[in-house]
């Protein structure tokens, strides 16, 4: 029986690699046909016009300019208020430079503008812009948009800022861009972890200025995880399950993100409680045939939890194929042919 059980693991393991490769592949390559800082003029057009350039947000023109800049690529780049000039200021030096631009501040009111808003730049644009004077440059704009982010790192910490999100997310999809799943993942539920108690997914959408998806990357992370460190495995685990129940009804992720949870039960060594999470939320999805359908494959997979896990998944099944129709019923009868297979080969 534990070879029997370690060739279905094995089966099933060789399975989601097949799917993960087929996934990836089906990936659209990001082409990139010149440098995107290619004709950019930073003495003239400082990051504001690198962003107008790139149709992008500021935020990610300033980490673009600080990138090239960093190294080498674009020396020039060094004309522009990068990030990395603005945070080597101290708090004095960066109040002096606001004032020269006509902008006037100081730590107590920075807070109470920060706690009444979500992101840096916001707040610079709403307060600051109509304070600049009337000759302000590009450079001026970019510095004092920089500046907002920057003080609010140092004096508003504990007031999450989008600009925050925004660079985990960025960092996130980069790493999985490069097939470092479990470094994207950790990431992704650190940004999670922020956002839970400050906007949930609706704040995350809005800090995902690159249109990825947070949620869609979250549960493809853990799609393709693989072998990792049990730690990640556990806080994605946590991370899924406050998710869904997050989710509103009906929700068109609810049922990958419930399966994805139960699975990293599974490989945490929790298919029992993985089983029954699954047989729980099905009743909610009686036309969709994937959350019965993996209940299914791991008690055939994980067969030493015991029968009455099995037997209750083929009662469920029963009842489902009975209310469905067409495919969905096909469906439903061909995962309980397989069952019931198993069961009797027990």
């Amino acid at each position: 029986m534990a070879k029997k059980d370690a060739a279905k693991r094995a089966a099933k393991k060789h399975e989601k690699e097949k799917k993960r490769k087929k996934k990836l592949e089906a990936r659209p390559p990001r082409v990139v046909t010149q440098d995107p800082v290619d004709g950019w003029k930073p003495a003239i057009e400082g990051i504001e016009g690198l962003a107008h350039r790139l149709e992008v947000g500021s935020h990610d023109a300033a980490h673009l300019a600080d990138l090239v800049a960093t190294h080498g690529r674009r020396k020039d780049a060094g004309a522009t208020w990068l990030p990395s000039k603005v945070r080597a200021l101290s708090d004095a030096q960066i109040l002096a430079e606001l004032a020269a631009r006509g902008v006037v501040t100081d730590e107590s009111t920075f807070v109470a503008a920060a706690e009444a808003r979500e992101g840096a730049r916001d707040l610079a644009i709403e307060l600051w812009k109509p304070m600049m004077t009337s000759n302000a440059s590009v450079h001026d704009r970019d510095f004092v948009g920089e500046s907002a982010v920057v003080l609010w790192e140092r004096w508003a910490p504990h007031h999450l800022a989008d600009e925050v999100l925004h660079d985990l997310l960025r960092s996130a999809f980069d790493h999985l861009e490069d097939g470092s799943n479990d470094v994207a993942l950790e990431i992704l539920c650190n940004a999670w972890e922020l956002a839970r108690d400050n906007g949930g997914l609706e704040r995350l959408a809005r800090a995902d200025t690159r249109g990825e998806g947070f949620l869609e990357e979250l549960l493809g992370a853990v799609d393709d995880l693989g072998e990792a460190e049990p730690k990640v495995h556990e806080r994605a685990l946590v991370a899924l399950h406050e998710i869904r129940e997050s989710l509103p009804p009906g929700h068109e992720a609810f049922v990958h993100t419930v399966v994805n949870e139960a699975r990293t039960l599974e490989t945490l060594g929790r298919a029992k409680e993985g089983i029954d999470l699954l047989l729980g939320a099905a009743p909610a999805w009686p036309g969709d045939p994937d959350v019965l359908g993996e209940a299914a494959e791991m008690f055939m997979v994980n067969p030493t939890v015991g029968r009455r896990f099995g037997d209750d998944v083929a009662e469920a099944l029963t009842a489902a194929r009975d209310a469905a129709d067409g495919k969905v019923r096909e469906t439903f009868e061909n995962d309980l042919n397989r069952l019931t297979e198993a069961l009797a080969a027990l």
